[in-house]
C-alpha cells in the first residue's frame, strides 16, 4: 500500500468510483506516527492559549499520504490515511475517529507554530492571538480508508452508533455518529473490481474467492496476470489467505500459478498419506480384534467389518478430493475388496 500507484488506485476507487483523479506522482508521503504528547515548549506555550487535544499516548497509521487533486492554481489538498486489516476489529470506528482527530490537531499545531515563527499577529483579534489559529486559516480534509483482506464479510461495527445502545432522538441529535470508509472483497462486484487499475484488483479478486478452492483454481488459471504478480502483492496474499507458498522476496514478480499448483500437489500427496495411515491403523485394530476373539467365525466377521470400514474411509477421501479413484481401488485390494465390488459401493 506504500506504493504510490496502488495507494492512488484505492483512493480513486473509494472516493471517485474509479475515475483517475488522484495522480500517483502528486502524492507525498507523510509521517505515519501521530503523537499526542506535547513537547515541553508546546506545553508552556499553551498556558495562556486554548489547549490541544493532546494527552499522553501515541498512534501509528499504516499508510499516510497527502494528495493533490488538481495541479493548477486552484489545487485542492487532501490528507488520506489507510488502515490495513487482516482481522475483524469491532473498535474500528473509534480508531478511525481518533486518527482523524489527531491529524486535524496536528494541522492546527503546524499553523500555530508557523504564526509563531512569522510573528504575523498584526491585524488579528486578541482571541485569534490566544488561540493561535486565525479565522483565515483552513484545515485540509482528512479521510481514513479501512482495507479488510478477509474473504468473509465485515460483520462488526461500521459506525460509532453501532457500538452504542439505541439512542433516544433527543440524545441522538447531539451525539455525532462516525462511519468508517470500508473496502472489503466480500461485497465487490465484477464491475467494482474492474475499476481498479493496479495489482490491487488481483489481490481483492483473490481474497473474494479465497474461501472456495475450486473458484480459486479457475481464477488463477484464467487470469494471466497471476503468472507475474508483483511480489509485494504475492506476499500479502500469502499472509492473508494463509497459503504457505514459497516466495522469493528478492524477486520483483512471483508466478502465483506455479506456486498454487505446487501447493495443491502437496496437499493431495499429504491427503493420500493421511488415507494410507488411517487405513493401516484400521487394519491393525481389526486384526487385533480378530485375534482376541479367537474363533474362526469371529475372524470372518472381523474381516467383513474391516472391509466395510475400509470402504467407508476410502469413499470419504474420494469425496474430499484427497484420494483419486484409481489409488483408492489399489488400497481397497489390500483388504481383499475387488475393483467391481468397490466401484459398485461407490456408485451406490
Amino acid at each position: 500500500m506504500r506504493r504510490k500507484d496502488v495507494f492512488a488506485d484505492v483512493c480513486n476507487f473509494v472516493i471517485f468510483e474509479g475515475r483517475q483523479i488522484i495522480k500517483p506522482e502528486l502524492l507525498e508521503q507523510l509521517d505515519t506516527s501521530e503523537y499526542l504528547a506535547l513537547s515541553k515548549s508546546a506545553q508552556s506555550d499553551s498556558e495562556n492559549k486554548s489547549p490541544s487535544v493532546s494527552t499522553a499516548s501515541e498512534r501509528h497509521r499504516d499508510v499516510f499520504k497527502e494528495a493533490v487533486l488538481m495541479a493548477d492554481d486552484h489545487s485542492a489538498y487532501l490528507v488520506i490515511g489507510i488502515e490495513n486489516q487482516r482481522y475483524l476489529d469491532n473498535t474500528m470506528p473509534v480508531r478511525s475517529m481518533l486518527y482523524d482527530a489527531l491529524d486535524y490537531d496536528a494541522q492546527i499545531e503546524q499553523v500555530k507554530q508557523a504564526h509563531k515563527r512569522c510573528k504575523d499577529y498584526r491585524g488579528h483579534s486578541g482571541n485569534e492571538y490566544l488561540s493561535g489559529f486565525y479565522q483565515t486559516d483552513k484545515l485540509k480534509p482528512v479521510i481514513t480508508l479501512v482495507i479488510y483482506y478477509g474473504s468473509d464479510e465485515w460483520n462488526v461495527s461500521r459506525s460509532l452508533y453501532d457500538l452504542m445502545n439505541p439512542l433516544e432522538p433527543e440524545i441522538a441529535k447531539l451525539v455525532q455518529d462516525y462511519k468508517i470508509n470500508l473496502v472489503q472483497p466480500f461485497t465487490l462486484t465484477e464491475d467494482d473490481l474492474n475499476k481498479f487499475h493496479t495489482s490491487f484488483r488481483l489481490v481483492m479478486k483473490f481474497m473474494k474467492n479465497a474461501g472456495d478452492k475450486k473458484k480459486l483454481d479457475t481464477l488463477i488459471a484464467e487470469e494471466e496476470a497471476f503468472k507475474a504478480l508483483p511480489t509485494d502483492a504475492a506476499l500479502l496474499l500469502n499472509a492473508s489467505a494463509k497459503l504457505n507458498l514459497e516466495i522469493k522476496e528478492e524477486e520483483e514478480v512471483t508466478d502465483m500459478c506455479k506456486g498454487w499448483r505446487d501447493m495443491m500437489i502437496q496437499c493431495r500427496e499429504e491427503g493420500r498419506e493421511e488415507a494410507r495411515t488411517e487405513m493401516a491403523k484400521g487394519w491393525r485394530n481389526m486384526m487385533i480384534q480378530c485375534r482376541e476373539e479367537g474363533r474362526e467365525e469371529g475372524r470372518e466377521e472381523g474381516r467383513k467389518e474391516m472391509s466395510s470400514q475400509a470402504c467407508s474411509m476410502l469413499y470419504n477421501f474420494i469425496k474430499r478430493g484427497t484420494l483419486s479413484i484409481s489409488d483408492a481401488i489399489l488400497s481397497a485390494a489390500e483388504f481383499g475388496i475387488s475393483r467391481e465390488e468397490f466401484l459398485a459401493g461407490l456408485e451406490s
